[in-house]
């Protein structure tokens, strides 16, 4: 068992030279190297590069099928046209506000019409959920 993990550790090794550099890099002012601990794990992690689709791209060219997709945020793959046209129209016309807009109210009635939840008018801040309508 050892010997084959050894092999596989050496395989890795072989076609990802430039993730431990970007390791190292990293370790020096991100603690474990990466943004979560969960990204941590030796020898080193992969360090990607880009992605599209479904797939991701190493530092070194290795392509590979991104089932983590960001754990669910990234539902639509990387780089969905759609989702790259809304950013680029919020970009040109602003992404937050600190006054009142109307993408607000947008947002809360997309909730409201996924999750069943409606606010009380009666009382200010507080929501209750409708289950079964």
């Amino acid at each position: 068992m050892q010997e084959a993990l050894q092999k596989e550790v050496a395989l890795y090794e072989k076609r990802t030279p430039k993730s431990p550099e970007a390791h190292r890099r990293a370790q020096k002012r991100i603690p474990l190297g990466v943004a979560s601990n969960y990204r941590a794990y030796d020898p080193y992690p992969i360090f990607v590069a880009e992605g599209h689709g479904s797939k991701i791209v190493d530092m070194d060219g290795n392509e590979y099928l991104d089932h983590n997709l960001c754990f669910g945020a990234l539902m639509a793959g990387h780089g969905h046209p759609a989702v790259v046209k809304a950013i680029q129209w919020a970009l040109q016309n602003g992404t937050t506000f600190g006054m009142p807009h109307a993408m607000e109210a947008q947002l809360a009635e997309e909730i409201c019409a996924r999750y069943l939840v409606e606010m009380d008018p009666q009382h200010h801040g507080t929501w209750r959920r409708e289950v079964g309508q």
